[in-house]
């Protein structure tokens, strides 16, 4: 037996409970920071080598400060889309913080040229660990970000995706840098830049993919499915026990005053508190009235 919508809304929205709101862009993007760090910890301490040498000088230490700090604004300005009307002003801090990082990378090839030369200070070599380490390290803490971001209204996939892989790869670069630090900053520019890039790219050409927020997981389609197929087959309907009968067709022509009927004479008070009569209100040419059940006045 067909249920009516009531019944099949009804059927469907028995035992839920309402959802909990998300908590602000920011405090979710500090959640997930928080997480990822102690993870990218465990990393570095797992990957550096024993007889690794301690010194490193101030500049390579801010080059690992603004590289958090475009994964921390990355991530917020990702959490930040994901609401909308929001996101453009974490969007300029993730840039900035980025352009800043990118410039101390640029002054550390430029101190390495002046104290090495041109042929010693900008020798680039292949880094095949890092190729292979930063998608390696911001497979955990990426997969973690997309469940987060999903459960948002990702309004513009592909800006949010390629966001969020900037704040993973971001996280992951420093990691590499921590545990295996280079001896020319060339390489972190030209290796660690390309792999950041490729990385975003991939991911906003894969934004609809990852974040379709509108996709429904495989237990709701199955359940839709047996709620719109199976009152399709007699005898095998979800509803076949709980669904009342279908209610009389009601002939609409019937209701009312038919045409050609007399119309009584009334006495009622208007919206201005007149009283008004049906000889009062009747003209040369007759009376026209419009019944209309739904006016507050």
């Amino acid at each position: 037996m067909t249920p009516n919508t009531d019944d099949l809304i009804r059927q469907l929205s028995s035992g839920l409970a309402p959802a909990p709101p998300l908590g602000r862009p920011f405090l979710r993007a500090a959640a997930w920071t928080l997480g990822a760090l102690v993870y990218v910890a465990f990393v570095v301490a797992w990957m550096t080598p024993p007889d690794a040498v301690a010194g490193r000088d101030f500049l390579f230490t801010l080059q690992q400060v603004a590289a958090l700090g475009t994964a921390v604004t990355a991530s917020a300005a990702a959490f930040s889309t994901t609401v909308p009307g929001r996101g453009r002003g974490m969007m300029l801090a993730a840039i900035a913080m980025g352009s800043a990082w990118v410039g101390l990378v640029l002054a550390g090839c430029m101190q390495d040229w002046m104290a090495a030369g041109p042929a010693s200070g900008l020798a680039l070599r292949t880094d095949w660990p890092c190729v292979a380490g930063i998608p390696l390290t911001a497979l955990v803490p990426g997969l973690a970000l997309a469940v987060m971001l999903r459960r948002g209204a990702p309004l513009v996939p592909r800006t949010t995706a390629a966001l969020g892989a900037l704040a993973v790869a971001s996280l992951a670069s420093t990691a590499m840098c921590l545990a295996q630090p280079h001896e020319r900053d060339i390489i972190v520019l030209v290796w660690h830049g390309a792999i950041i890039a490729a990385m975003s790219v991939l991911a906003a050409i894969g934004g609809r993919s990852i974040l379709n927020w509108k996709r429904l997981s495989p237990v709701g389609a199955v359940l839709i499915a047996l709620a719109i197929v199976g009152p399709a087959q007699p005898g095998h309907s979800v509803f076949a026990q709980q669904a009342p009968p279908a209610p009389p067709v009601v002939n609409v022509q019937a209701l009312g005053p038919q045409v050609g009927a007399r119309v009584a004479d009334f006495s009622l008070v208007d919206q201005a508190g007149a009283t008004r009569t049906l000889r009062s209100l009747m003209g040369p040419k007759g009376l026209m009235l419009v019944l209309f059940r739904s006016a507050d006045w």
